[in-house]
């Protein structure tokens, strides 16, 4: 293809950084879109969130129940780091995968986010699987969403264990409320959508999150907080759970998580799924059945037989016909608005910003 216009790598960079600079637009114009992207992905992580905190010198005991550090932490990267679509990704993925400092009913919350933040970063061109393991074991998570600690069940006291990650998991994560079709649209019976999963499976899943826990009880630092859970078997629901059909052995509490986590990841729903949350998060709100189905073919396969492999599926959203075609420049339903973080940071990387 034709390098690149200055205007059309102005256009491609807001769908793939945190805002356009002069230099990155001129970038986009030599490399082409794809040697970009290329480029994009090749690069080292300049530094984590944590190492940033850190290296300011806020993980002393005076900041255990502060957020001291946490909003320079994140502008200081969406605006400074060279690895812009890592973070555009990162961003994106934290809108997907939800946790929010102030949720966080913990200390060391800055560092909370931070590790969690990281897993983010360090797995948005990994593989999609990976990634909802390392989220499933991640301290942040299990406080946002109050698996921390969860116990089985308790015939004596009636005490049930904690759906809120089962629900969400399935829910936002990986599946949505209804059956999808492979380009999003949605599965009906007699002109009703049809459920994705039943309470049952909610119930029955919340039985695999039970037991796991911190790593240690050390926190005189924030060090444990990016420490991935541990499984405390006496706590842990042994028996078998069903989960959207398949049966979950739950002897070895790991191994069940695992196995839950393969079940969902393999259902037909989840390609089409997060394909279009990551369309919306970076090219349009209202992108076509069948620019749904394209992505959520590289997602389902990336061509080698890998499912999952979210540099690919980044790199099918960005280079998709509907996102570097023209017509939508003309098309009203097109495009999407730019959050006000997005509208900040291009602001601020546009004119050089730097505090």
């Amino acid at each position: 293809p034709a390098p690149p216009t200055a205007a059309e790598a102005s256009r491609f960079l807001a769908q793939s950084s945190m805002g356009a600079t002069r230099a990155e637009i001129d970038k986009v114009v030599s490399r082409g879109y794809a040697g970009w992207i290329d480029d994009q992905i090749a690069m080292a992580r300049p530094t984590s969130y944590w190492g940033w905190l850190v290296a300011g010198g806020y993980n002393v005991a005076a900041n255990s129940n502060s957020y001291a550090g946490f909003d320079a932490m994140v502008w200081s990267q969406l605006i400074g780091a060279p690895d812009q679509l890592r973070q555009r990704v990162t961003t994106a993925l934290l809108d997907i995968l939800v946790v929010g400092i102030d949720g966080l009913n913990a200390q060391w919350r800055p560092f909370l986010m931070a590790a969690y933040m990281d897993v983010l970063a360090d797995n948005a061109f990994g593989n999609y699987r990976t990634l909802l393991g390392a989220v499933t074991t991640s301290a942040a998570m299990a406080y946002y969403l109050t698996y921390l600690n969860n116990r089985k069940a308790d015939a004596r006291t009636g005490a049930m264990p904690d759906e809120n990650y089962a629900r969400e998991l399935m829910q936002l994560f990986t599946l949505g409320l209804y059956r999808l079709n492979n380009d999003g649209t949605q599965q009906t019976s007699n002109g009703a959508p049809i459920d994705t999963y039943t309470q049952a499976d909610v119930t029955q899943l919340a039985r695999v999150f039970t037991g796991l826990q911190l790593a240690n009880n050390d926190n005189s630092s924030p060090d444990r907080m990016r420490l991935p859970l541990v499984m405390t078997a006496s706590l842990h629901e042994s028996g078998t759970s069903t989960v959207l059909g398949a049966s979950i052995n739950g002897a070895d509490g790991m191994g069940a998580v695992n196995a839950a986590l393969d079940t969902i990841f393999a259902h037909p729903n989840v390609p089409p799924f997060i394909g279009k949350l990551l369309i919306q998060r970076l090219v349009t709100s209202n992108p076509s059945p069948a620019y749904v189905a394209r992505v959520a073919a590289v997602f389902a396969d990336n061509g080698k037989q890998v499912r999952g492999d979210l540099a690919a599926v980044v790199r099918a959203v960005l280079l998709d016909s509907e996102a570097r075609g023209s017509a939508a420049l003309t098309r009203a339903q097109a495009g999407r608005l730019r959050t006000p973080v997005e509208r900040l940071t291009g602001w601020a990387r546009a004119f050089g910003a730097t505090s």
